[in-house]
């Protein structure tokens, strides 16, 4: 599948993508709207009757995928400082959080722990890069790629992502 050919520093998030969203059914979330992810999960979420909400404070995004909105994919701004970003408390299967400021990113990863299956979060790479250092301990399970310098991690509550460990995609290793 095309998530997981041409897996670099942009798009290592893919593939983690295509296994979470492999092991779900449901909503599917986007925090965060660009070419690395957007087309993609349009395309798979489309082919299996899946929603997706695709969600950018950067209003360039929103109008460059706009003409992907549907029924079953809603494109949306959700404001420079997201106090769009809100939901009816339906849980979503998976949700891509690689979205701007950076430093949302925490306050979001732990609004979404209990309310998703699945978080892959770009730009995971170690230390307290983005902030992240404290949500860590929200999730039982985890996984992480890096490529280069750059990481992507998948964690959850409740789907045993450790399982993914070892999958070679792109000549990468999940770890």
């Amino acid at each position: 599948d095309d998530f997981l050919r041409d897996v670099d520093n942009w798009s290592n998030h893919r593939p983690l993508l295509w296994f979470a969203l492999e092991e779900t059914r449901g909503p599917v979330l986007e925090l965060g709207i660009g070419r690395g992810s957007t087309p993609y999960l349009h395309d798979y979420c489309r082919a299996r009757d899946r929603s997706l909400l695709s969600l950018d404070s950067n209003i360039e995004w929103v109008e460059e995928f706009a003409h992907l909105g549907s029924a079953l994919h809603e494109v949306r701004c959700a404001g420079r400082d997201w106090s769009g970003f809100s939901h009816d408390g339906t849980p979503f299967s998976v949700a891509l959080v690689d979205h701007a400021p950076a430093d949302r990113r925490p306050r979001d990863v732990e609004y979404l722990a209990s309310r998703c299956g699945v978080l892959v979060i770009h730009d995971s790479e170690p230390g307290d890069g983005h902030g992240l250092a404290g949500v860590w301990k929200h999730f039982p399970y985890r996984v992480d790629i890096q490529t280069g310098e750059a990481w992507a991690s998948a964690v959850s509550q409740t789907v045993d992502v450790t399982a993914w460990r070892g999958r070679d995609v792109g000549g990468w290793k999940i770890s």
